[in-house]
């Protein structure tokens, strides 16, 4: 006589490592994407200050109060 309770609790051990490799991956990518935006926007940032910069350079002198702003 097969051991209903046993094979029962094979499907929950197995659908509880499913989820749980399912709530690991899904934690990943958020993980992922939210480094990746931040990097975007420091790169972005980074060249938007740059430009900025480089502008009021061409202009002769700095503009300190754009530049806090800015940042």
């Amino acid at each position: 006589m097969p051991d209903v309770y046993a094979s029962q609790m094979t499907v929950w051990r197995c659908l509880g490592v499913w989820c749980y490799m399912r709530v690991l991956v899904l934690y990943e990518c958020l993980v992922l994407y939210e480094c990746l935006v931040l990097y975007e926007c420091l790169v972005l940032n980074e060249k938007f200050l740059r430009n900025r910069v480089l502008s009021n350079q061409s202009l002769g002198r700095v503009n300190y109060t754009k530049w806090i702003f800015v940042t």
